[in-house]
């Protein structure tokens, strides 16, 4: 069916062009003829599309996106979901955070408080190359009194304490917290170095300064490499188990097969019996020698 004449020529006098260049350039003609607020709103609408279109193309890429570490699907050459491959290893995703089962606190003398936790790593193939922790003093309502921040390492299947001592406090605190944080993982199957200490010996010494208590103990390396920056934690304890004193030191080397003493003073005397003494040697020394 045709157009009428008529129609024909009343396009091509409005367009002010020939009906071939009317349907070559359709959107020029037809704002030609529109007036000036239809063309505004035309133009809106070409803009709207425009947006929508760029957005549209935006959610297309991401959504056909190559497979990703975090997609929650097993691909990519991964050993689970993602984890290995390409992505972490599967034994530090699904590690199993460290677990604190107690901390204390011990009162020294003038006003200051030693601290002690006991944290087990029970992971079997993963280790903390490095971990950091934060001892609280609280009194009776929450708040904090004093706080102290450290850091220590720890192997897979390992019970470790932490000790830290002289902690100042204005008042007497009601409780110890230590909170864990920021584990480097490492995937390794490693124990600790063979480090121990024997002829563990508590004992209260006497000088013209005045009474102390005094732990010492022999060192010894039985591994066959040398150890640095071995860190020795001493923990005596009354009947019951409980701890009634806490020290520390660091040794800051000891050659493969030999021993070494050491000694821990007090500034004062402990007060509880001492019925044991808990002694720990201890050497980052047999983390993975790549480990950052």
């Amino acid at each position: 069916m045709g157009y009428p004449s008529g129609c024909m020529r009343t396009l091509d006098a409005i367009a002010g062009n020939s009906l071939r260049h009317f349907f070559y350039f359709p959107a020029f003609s037809i704002l030609q003829v529109v007036e000036f607020r239809t063309r505004r709103q035309l133009a809106a609408f070409f803009i709207l599309v425009c947006i929508v279109a760029l957005f549209g193309f935006a959610a297309y890429r991401v959504v056909t996106t190559g497979a990703t570490c975090e997609d929650r699907k097993q691909n990519q050459g991964e050993e689970g979901i993602d984890c290995g491959g390409p992505c972490v290893q599967c034994a530090i995703k699904q590690a199993r955070p460290l677990k604190v089962f107690w901390a204390r606190f011990v009162p020294t003398r003038d006003d200051r408080y030693d601290v002690v936790a006991e944290v087990t790593n029970s992971n079997t193939n993963v280790g903390a190359a490095a971990v950091e922790y934060e001892f609280r003093l609280l009194d009776g309502s929450g708040a904090v009194i004093v706080a102290r921040r450290g850091n220590t390492f720890i192997y897979p299947r390992e019970t470790v304490h932490l000790v830290e001592i002289g902690l100042e406090a204005r008042e007497r605190p009601a409780r110890a917290v230590v909170d864990i944080s920021s584990p480097r993982w490492v995937a390794t199957a490693a124990i600790g170095p063979d480090v121990v200490a024997g002829n563990r010996e508590y004992r209260v010494e006497t000088s013209q300064d005045g009474s102390r208590s005094v732990v010492t103990a022999i060192i010894s390396n039985r591994s066959v490499s040398d150890r640095r920056d071995i860190g020795v934690a001493a923990l005596l304890l009354d009947g019951r188990g409980n701890v009634v004193g806490a020290h520390r030191t660091v040794m800051d080397i000891l050659e493969a097969g030999t021993s070494l003493p050491v000694r821990l003073v007090w500034s004062h005397v402990i007060s509880e019996p001492v019925a044991s003494i808990l002694i720990e040697a201890r050497s980052p020394g047999t983390f993975p020698r790549d480990t950052p």
